[in-house]
């Protein structure tokens, strides 16, 4: 199953949040009580998905630190928090959430958001398919050599024989990953490529 981090530095919350992700049979790869802590965390291992409290002890909080990870990271978050009132909402949209639950966090609500959020970036269920054995025919049935990806606002050419394997293949999308280990999500079918 997924690993998650949770940012929250409300032992109650944490501590519930935890029992859920249990129940759910997610792997939680730390409970952190403030930006720094989640910060270096990070610097230690990647989670698939994040869960961080808007409201944070520290001078960084939650939306915050959303910002600074997304900058580096393109790791799913979903805020949590017991704060709704539309200035804190419009800041936290604008680091494009994967969801917003409203404290205290219920079960099944959780367990829908963690699912849509990693589904939507591929994380759920992975397939693995090794291109090396295309890679070393002398002809290819493929019909495209390179895809462009969508990086931030610009478009990115992928050379496809720099690519070392494909993640989930799913309908009209795969998810790349090149000779560097970056990840792209790519809208073409795996029979295409």
């Amino acid at each position: 199953m997924a690993k998650v981090l949770v940012v929250e530095d409300n032992i109650l919350h944490a501590e519930n949040i935890e029992m859920h992700l249990e129940n759910l049979e997610y792997e939680i790869q730390a409970i952190c009580e403030n930006a720094e802590d989640a910060l270096l965390c990070l610097s230690t291992g990647l989670p698939d998905i994040i869960l961080l409290d808007i409201h944070l002890d520290g001078i960084t909080d939650g939306i915050e630190l959303a910002e600074k990870i997304n900058r580096v990271h393109q790791i799913p978050i979903i805020f949590t928090t017991s704060m709704f009132d539309d200035g804190t909402v419009d800041r936290a949209s604008k680091t494009n959430p994967e969801a917003y639950l409203l404290k205290p966090i219920n079960e099944l609500s959780l367990k829908i958001s963690l699912q849509l959020a990693l589904k939507k970036r591929g994380d759920l269920s992975k397939q693995v398919f090794d291109l090396s054995p295309l890679k070393n025919e002398t002809s290819t049935n493929s019909s495209i050599e390179s895809v462009f990806v969508k990086v931030g606002r610009l478009l990115k050419r992928i050379n496809l024989a720099e690519v070392d394997v494909i993640i989930s293949a799913e309908d009209k999308y795969c998810d790349l990953v090149d000779i560097n280990d970056q990840v792209y999500s790519v809208r073409t079918s795996l029979q295409q490529i």
